[in-house]
């Protein structure tokens, strides 16, 4: 009999071969993978791993709506940071990813959300085969960053100026670019340094010469095209 866990891994992770629903030989449903992420209740759903160096902070915001957020630990280069585990059930030529968040001061440290190859190292995470947003202490307006397996680029600013808000970002990764619009706005678009290989979500906090800010994440959505 199909499980809970079963069921949801067809609609969420990439195997698409649950046991106990329909033998490995005959089972052909192909469909797109598709999750959504609202961070509600008391602690993080199990899908998302937990990832750092030094000791950070990982908690459910105690505020209304205030989401899911990550803190790093107080040395140079400390991250916190959630993904999928390095299991990568999304297209890097042909995948989207909405997510709501917000970093809500600029004490000098960094965030980063979007799609990435390799979890759990940085900064390979935001360097390597990778598409979405990394705020810096220094940006003024939100960027698009993509990287392939060797080099890693932004685009020029957005038209959505940076803010301490809760801002919708959608991402979509195409086989000729990476295109980015923030609040609906205007889009941006990149064709060079695209990602090359198969993607999972992350999302990061990063401490920069002892600075460090929160990053505060209420919704996640990803699909393959």
């Amino acid at each position: 009999m199909a499980t809970y866990e079963d069921i949801r891994n067809i609609f969420t992770r990439s195997s698409n071969n649950p046991t106990g629903v329909l033998p490995t030989t005959s089972y052909t449903l192909d469909i797109k993978n598709h999750f959504v992420e609202w961070f509600g209740g008391k602690e993080l759903d199990d899908r998302w791993n937990e990832s750092q160096s030094g000791t950070g902070t990982f908690a459910m915001s105690d505020s209304v709506n205030g989401g899911f957020t990550l803190y790093p630990a107080s040395s140079n280069t400390n991250y916190a940071q959630i993904n999928f585990n390095n299991k990568r059930p999304f297209a890097h030529n042909g995948s989207v990813m909405i997510s709501v968040w917000k970093q809500p001061a600029n004490n000098g440290g960094a965030s980063t959300v979007g799609m990435c190859n390799s979890a759990g190292t940085s900064p390979n995470s935001w360097n390597k085969d990778f598409y979405g947003t990394r705020l810096w202490t220094t940006d003024t307006h939100y960027k698009l960053r993509t990287a392939d397996a060797s080099t890693v680029t932004e685009s020029a600013n957005s038209d959505v100026a940076r803010n301490t808000n809760f801002n919708v970002f959608r991402w979509e990764a195409t086989s000729s670019n990476v295109i980015m619009s923030v609040n609906g706005g205007t889009s941006v678009t990149k064709t060079t340094n695209l990602p090359t290989a198969k993607l999972q979500p992350i999302l990061m906090s990063w401490n920069e010469n002892g600075n460090r800010d929160y990053l505060h994440v209420s919704y996640v959505e990803a699909w393959n095209t």
